[in-house]
């Protein structure tokens, strides 16, 4: 007769809970690792990059080494635990700027921006005789150029550009009723520029400004060919 004897009773009852504990921990880590799985942790060591942050008075060790090497052990523990991770940096270069994904979207917004606001200014310069209208057009030519093959083609194909910038930009020139007008804008703005730091003894900046304005002068006189119209040779 088969006698069960009760030590190996008492050791299979244990063995048995034992299993049946362990069964229900892996199953409510499971449940517990699935749930986790929904949520993610971003972890930002800081510094990183040109900015080490404080360096140690004996070791010289890097505040950012430091701080990057306790985000990785958390992030372990994170990642054990079932949640996504995600590390702003997972070595020694900091964070600068946007992605490119992003960056170039919103440059090339900024240029629309820059280029339309260019193309009002030049609009108003060409009917005012005392703003000019040559520094505004050149902003939104530089602007749509960068920014939209729509725009730009638009923009050179206007009367606008035809009459202002269209001679310049190919190399033929200005006429000189355009420079006149760029020189004049030019001279008064300097002058308000000029008596305002005058007013406060500021002499060196005022130099600086004179010799900034008959740059300019110099410039368009004889460094910008004069151009004549077809209609006038």
């Amino acid at each position: 007769m088969f006698v069960i004897r009760k030590s190996a009773l008492i050791a299979a009852a244990i063995f048995f809970a034992a299993a049946l504990f362990v069964s229900v921990g892996i199953s409510k880590a499971n449940a517990a690792s699935e749930e986790y799985a929904r949520y993610t942790v971003v972890l930002d060591a800081g510094h990183g990059g040109v900015d080490p942050g404080v360096l140690g008075v004996t070791t010289k060790t890097k505040e950012s080494d430091i701080n990057l090497a306790i985000v990785k052990k958390l992030a372990g523990y994170f990642s054990d635990a079932g949640f996504r991770v995600i590390l702003t940096r997972k070595n020694e270069g900091g964070l600068y700027g946007l992605p490119t994904a992003v960056k170039k979207p919103v440059r090339k917004a900024l240029y629309v921006v820059l280029g339309c606001i260019g193309l009002v200014l030049g609009a108003i310069g060409a009917i005012l005789p005392m703003l000019p209208s040559f520094p505004f057009l050149m902003l939104t030519e530089f602007c749509f150029g960068r920014s939209s093959d729509r725009l730009n083609n638009w923009f050179k194909n206007t009367r606008l550009y035809k009459n202002n910038l269209e001679s310049y930009v190919n190399g033929q020139g200005m006429t000189w009723r355009t420079k006149i007008r760029i020189m004049v804008m030019v001279t008064i703005l300097m002058s308000i520029g000029f008596y305002i730091m005058f007013s406060k003894n500021l002499i060196v900046p005022c130099i600086v400004l004179g010799c900034v304005w008959l740059f300019h002068i110099l410039y368009f006189c004889f460094g910008v060919k004069k151009y004549v119209p077809d209609k006038e040779v």
